[in-house]
C-alpha cells in the first residue's frame, strides 16, 4: 500500500475525528476518482476490498474494537461517497461542524416534500430502519441522501455508523430506545408531525 494510503489515528482522536478527516482526504479534488469509484461499488464487500476503505479502517482500527472498525469503515466508505463534498479547509478534525444544514439525514426526510408527503416516503423510511443488515441498509442510505442532495449533518451518520457497528456486536446491549432506528423514527416522525395531520 503506498504511502498516501496510510493514515494511523493518533490515540487521542475520536473514532468520528477519524472519520472526519478521511471525509477530508476523500473530498480533496485529487481524489475525485477514488470518490466515483466507491459511489460505484454496487456491493459492500466490493466496498470492503477498495484501498480508501482499508486506509479508513487502519485509521479506525487504533480507536475502536477491530470488529466495529471493520463495520463502520465498510458503511462510511460506501455511503461518505454520496454526501455532498466538503467545502471545509480544515484537515478533518473539526469537520463535525455541520457545513450542510445541522438537522439530522432523517429529519430531513421527514419534511414536507410534494403536497402533505415526506421528502422520503414512510415506506421508504421503514425500508431504511429495518434493514437487516449492513448490505441492506447502504443502499437505502444512499437512496436517502440522494433524496436531501447529499447535504446531510456529518457527524449525525457517523454516528449512525458507530452505533450500527455496536448493535451489530452486542444487541441484547443496544436495543430499545439505545438503537439507532428509535433515534431515526423519533427524528423522521417528529419532522412529519409538524405539517400532516392523521
Amino acid at each position: 500500500m503506498s504511502a498516501d494510503l496510510k493514515g494511523p489515528a493518533q490515540a487521542s482522536q475520536t473514532p468520528l475525528q477519524v472519520v472526519g478527516r478521511w471525509r477530508h482526504w476523500l473530498d480533496q479534488n485529487q481524489n475525485r476518482g477514488v470518490r466515483a469509484e466507491l459511489k460505484r461499488c454496487k456491493t459492500l464487500d466490493m466496498v470492503v476490498l477498495h484501498p480508501a476503505c482499508l486506509r479508513l479502517q487502519q485509521g479506525l482500527e487504533a480507536v475502536l474494537p477491530r470488529v466495529q472498525a471493520e463495520l463502520v469503515a465498510a458503511l462510511m466508505a460506501a455511503v461518505l461517497p454520496w454526501m455532498a463534498r466538503s467545502t471545509s479547509d480544515t484537515s478533518g478534525a473539526d469537520d463535525l461542524a455541520p457545513e450542510f444544514p445541522s438537522r439530522s439525514l432523517p429529519a430531513l426526510l421527514g419534511e414536507r416534500g410534494a403536497g402533505d408527503n415526506p421528502r422520503f416516503s414512510e415506506m421508504r423510511f421503514r425500508r431504511l430502519i429495518t434493514a437487516r443488515d449492513a448490505e441492506a441498509l447502504v443502499p437505502q442510505l444512499r437512496r436517502a441522501l440522494v433524496q436531501v442532495d447529499g447535504k446531510a449533518d456529518f457527524g449525525h451518520l457517523a454516528n449512525t455508523a458507530l452505533q450500527h457497528a455496536r448493535q451489530t456486536q452486542y444487541p441484547d446491549d443496544n436495543s430499545g430506545t439505545r438503537q439507532w432506528q428509535y433515534r431515526w423514527s423519533r427524528d423522521y416522525y417528529n419532522a412529519v408531525l409538524k405539517y400532516k395531520q392523521d
